[in-house]
């Protein structure tokens, strides 16, 4: 009897271990559009390191789109929020900086008192942003960015 309660108790954590625990952090809907996709882990992570061109340090990582593609949510877990600043803030420099870059900035601007490092580029408002050891990337038409922003929050 010891035997079968301590298998289902070891199950019951395996199980809650195996949780994605980024799955909390993405809304249903994003600016009116239903989740249409979301991966994690490595497949998230592996995706990641190929948009930038490069192996990304993080500790989790998950995407979610939204409306068939035409909206996408990236969410990084940084070590601690000390790296997920610098981490934000290296990447909105390098972006800011490459005269190649697809992307233009806007001027930075607070959201219920987050700085949010807003770029243009390939037809997208791109909306850069950490909270805590979160890094956020928002990518969704211009006129639905502050409704995704919303639902994000």
């Amino acid at each position: 009897m010891i035997r079968r309660i301590l298998f289902i108790v070891l199950a019951m954590l395996t199980l809650v271990a195996c949780k994605d625990e980024m799955r909390q952090y993405f809304p249903q809907t994003m600016a009116g559009m239903e989740l249409s996709d979301y991966k994690s882990g490595s497949d998230a992570a592996e995706e990641m390191n190929r948009l930038h061109g490069k192996s990304i340090e993080a500790e989790a990582v998950a995407v979610a789109r939204y409306g068939d593609g035409a909206a996408e949510l990236w969410i990084s877990r940084a070590k601690d929020g000390r790296e997920a600043r610098r981490q934000t803030g290296k990447m909105v420099h390098l972006m800011f900086e490459n005269p190649k870059s697809p992307f233009s900035y806007m001027k930075r601007f607070e959201y219920e008192g987050v700085p949010i490092y807003p770029f243009t580029g390939m037809g997208k408002r791109h909306l850069v942003f950490f909270r805590g050891d979160l890094i956020y990337w928002v990518t969704v038409s211009p006129e639905a960015s502050e409704q995704a922003l919303a639902d994000v929050f």
